[in-house]
């Protein structure tokens, strides 16, 4: 069985309330509560894309009680990096870690990336060519989306900073039995929500960096983002029909999620017969991390005491792609092991997925119900 055997995280110790993000980023307090949005967390200056995830990665290799030298390759999921190209963020985190005898590459497909790595390290492990893969991301937009730059768009102050890992290997308690993708058919919207300066299209020039064409863009048209959303709701609902059929899942534990929107993506899953006591979406606590969005939701649902269940699916959107991954327990959990900093939920006195009400924080559980 190749599966997950175990996850770690690192979320940077400084929180900023809602109402200091509004007053920040120029946007508007309820706006942000309606984005179900509590606090997000504020990466220190030492903490980069490659400490972060190198620092989560160290967790999850300290919850698996494997030796640093027993990882084969380090695949690098997060969006954003320390230095630009030809700087691979992989080798960076095998730096920071002190493991020289990995290799390493990045894979970038802006979130649901983590799925797709996830995907690739069970797929190399089964061939045989490795036999511990480390899947890390970490994340910090605060240089694409400076405070002192009014927002085109309410969710871009929901994005954070954070890092997670999980461990693939032969010797997991669970499988990663499949996989789905669905891209959205308008690939012209490939250009939006990245800097439009830097690469070999627009050097990054004095005249770029007074219009600040190096920071995030948003240029969306109306009529693309009604296509958007309605694109997001089709592709979630291709993918986990498609893994719950290959994985042969009759009923889902629970759904790791990495809403950007945690309303909308609630109403989403519900409209599949998903109800809020089967996710627990970390946004609202953290702000938007990226790709470890999701692993944290697992973790976090672990450590809290929350019944997770032997069928889990992770579920992950994004204006150009969407992907879910299915992970089979052989137990009655997954035998995920977990370890992490400065991100937990209070536990669970009695944990139950039937239960009306989020084994979370009160806070939480109003901002995902």
């Amino acid at each position: 069985m190749v599966g997950i055997v175990s996850l770690g995280w690192h979320v940077p110790a400084e929180r900023h309330v809602v109402d200091r993000v509004a007053a920040d980023h120029g946007v508007s307090s309820k706006a942000l509560r309606d984005f179900g949005l509590i606090s997000v967390a504020v990466p220190a200056p030492d903490e980069h894309p490659s400490t972060l995830a190198a620092r989560a990665a160290r967790h999850a290799i300290e919850a698996a009680g494997m030796p640093l030298e027993a990882i084969d390759l380090l695949i690098f999921v997060g969006l954003t990096r320390d230095r630009p190209p030809p700087w691979v963020a992989a080798f960076g985190v095998l730096h920071e870690l002190g493991c020289t005898r990995a290799t390493g590459f990045d894979l970038a497909a802006r979130c649901p990336g983590i799925h797709d790595a996830l995907w690739v390290a069970a797929s190399l492990v089964r061939a045989g060519g490795f036999k511990n893969v480390m899947v890390a991301c970490g994340d910090r937009f605060d240089y694409l989306l400076p405070r002192s730059r009014k927002k085109s768009q309410v969710a871009e102050a929901v994005y954070s900073a954070g890092g997670a890992a999980a461990l693939v290997s032969d010797d997991a308690e669970n499988e990663i039995v499949a996989y789905s993708h669905f891209t959205n058919e308008d690939l012209s919207i490939h250009g939006e929500r990245c800097p439009s300066a830097g690469g070999s299209r627009v050097p990054l020039d004095m005249a770029a960096l007074a219009d600040a064409k190096h920071e995030w863009q948003n240029n969306m048209r109306i009529d693309q983002a009604v296509a958007l959303r309605d694109y997001l709701v089709r592709a979630e609902r291709h993918n986990i029909e498609a893994v719950c059929r290959r994985a042969g899942f009759d009923e889902i534990d629970f759904v790791a999620v990495a809403p950007l929107n945690v309303r909308d993506q609630i109403a989403s899953l519900g409209r599949l017969g998903i109800g809020p006591e089967r996710i627990l979406p970390t946004l609202p606590l953290y702000g938007h991390m990226g790709p470890a969005d999701s692993l944290l939701s697992i973790g976090l649902a672990i450590t809290s005491g929350r019944a997770v269940g032997p069928r889990l699916v992770m579920s992950t959107r994004s204006m150009t792609s969407a992907n879910a991954l299915a992970v089979r327990g052989h137990s009655p959990d997954l035998g995920i092991r977990v370890s992490g900093t400065n991100a937990e939920i209070p536990r669970c006195e009695k944990p139950s997925l039937t239960s009306a009400s989020q084994p979370s924080s009160a806070a939480l559980h109003e901002a995902s119900s």
